[in-house]
């Protein structure tokens, strides 16, 4: 095995490192307590593997949603199942998995500042016509 093969798998497991830190820290910033933690934590992982989505996206959006689901009276339950429920349409109605990801991310962002702007629309229109046509 040469060096650089050796530099190039440390430094993929460095960033692959980087990339969990991040999302332990996401769910953690909407969680209460350890147990809710752990309990969202296996629910978000289970839900991008069900949905064939990744658990970085799965992860964010539902970070997103939550942060400002307390302010309409929502759980992280029920940003959960949401959260499920736009990939599964997502799938359903046959949208790659990119476009799905930038959807999921307008969507998301829309979600947590309680506010649908015409860019978040319009990317969404374009990238996952079946969700745009659930919010119309």
């Amino acid at each position: 095995i040469s060096a650089g093969a050796v530099l190039a798998t440390g430094a993929a497991l460095i960033k692959l490192g980087d990339e969990y830190s991040i999302l332990q820290t996401r769910i953690k910033g909407v969680s209460e307590s350890t147990k809710e933690y752990k309990q969202l934590s296996e629910a978000i992982y289970t839900t991008s593997q069900k949905n064939g989505v990744g658990l970085e996206s799965t992860a964010k959006a539902f970070q997103q949603i939550a942060q400002n689901a307390k302010s309409f009276g929502a759980t992280n339950s029920d940003v959960l199942k949401l959260t499920n429920a736009v990939q599964q349409l997502g799938v359903i109605s046959g949208t790659s998995g990119e476009s799905m990801k930038a959807a999921m991310l307008q969507f998301s962002q829309a979600m947590g500042s309680g506010t649908l702007a015409g860019d978040e629309l319009k990317s969404i229109m374009e990238n996952m016509p079946a969700l745009a046509d659930r919010i119309a």
